[in-house]
C-alpha cells in the first residue's frame, strides 16, 4: 500500500456481490498497514468471507484469500 494513505477495509460474507466497508484505517509512512478487523455479528460458522483494503481514493486494492469462518 502506499504510504500515509488513508484506505476503507471492507468485507464481503458469503455470495454477496458487493464488499461492506467496515472500518478505516492509515498505513503508516512505509504503507504498512497493522489492524485487527473483527468478524461481523452477522458471519455464521461455516459461511465464506473475504476481506478487502483500498486507498479512499480507489488507486490501489488488495483483496484476501477467501476463508471460512470456524466455530
Amino acid at each position: 500500500m502506499p504510504g500515509n494513505a488513508e484506505v476503507t477495509i471492507g468485507v464481503r460474507i458469503g455470495d454477496e456481490p458487493d464488499f461492506e466497508t467496515i472500518s478505516r484505517a492509515q498505513t503508516d509512512q512505509s504503507g504498512t498497514l497493522k489492524v485487527a478487523v473483527p468478524v461481523p455479528d452477522e458471519a455464521r460458522t461455516g459461511q465464506e468471507i473475504t476481506f478487502d483494503v483500498e486507498t479512499v481514493n480507489g488507486r490501489v486494492r488488495l483483496v484476501s484469500d477467501t476463508l471460512e469462518i470456524g466455530a
